[in-house]
């Protein structure tokens, strides 16, 4: 009787073994395929897009025209981690100071439409010019500015979508 009750459960649980699968997709990750049709994935990063695209600089500088109107140009400079062709980044930008604290309060919502080929990086030809109003107070551009001249803005990116050439 012992036996029989050994081989039902030695049964039972190499049948419950065979549904469930750990498998690796071509980008590293591990997916854990549950019996019940749902998956986890295992060792991905918070921001999955964030191991597709990378951000390796920006462009940061005060800039002052002929007619004398200042502004700060701002883009950031991303990689193309992946093996398609990216012709779109969806983005949020979280401006800090040198204590830490949000400057504008809320993330500057940005896009960038360039063609980023596989492993290549964006050029920052194209940036965000916030411009100085005298009339106006408080503008982005007041905001920023100790900051920037005091070299110690931090810049938080958070990509929220990627656009495929093939898509």
């Amino acid at each position: 009787m012992k036996q029989i009750i050994l081989f039902i459960t030695i049964l039972c649980l190499l049948q419950s073994l065979s549904y469930a699968d750990i498998v690796e997709l071509k980008d590293g990750r591990k997916v854990d395929l549950k019996t019940d049709g749902t998956y986890r994935i295992l060792n991905s990063q918070i921001n999955e897009l964030d191991s597709w695209v990378t951000v390796v600089g920006r462009v940061l500088e005060t800039h002052t025209t002929e007619y004398k109107q200042n502004s700060i140009r701002y883009i950031p400079l991303f990689k193309n981690g992946t093996q398609k062709t990216i012709i779109g980044i969806k983005f949020l930008v979280d401006f800090k100071n040198a204590f830490g604290d949000s400057i504008l309060g809320t993330p500057f919502s940005g896009t960038i439409e360039q063609t980023i080929e596989p492993g290549s990086e964006t050029n920052g030809h194209m940036f965000y010019k916030f411009e100085d109003n005298p009339f106006i107070p408080e503008q982005v551009y007041d905001k920023l500015l100790p900051s920037v001249i005091g070299g110690t803005l931090k810049d938080k990116v958070e990509i929220k979508q990627i656009v495929f050439k093939d898509m």
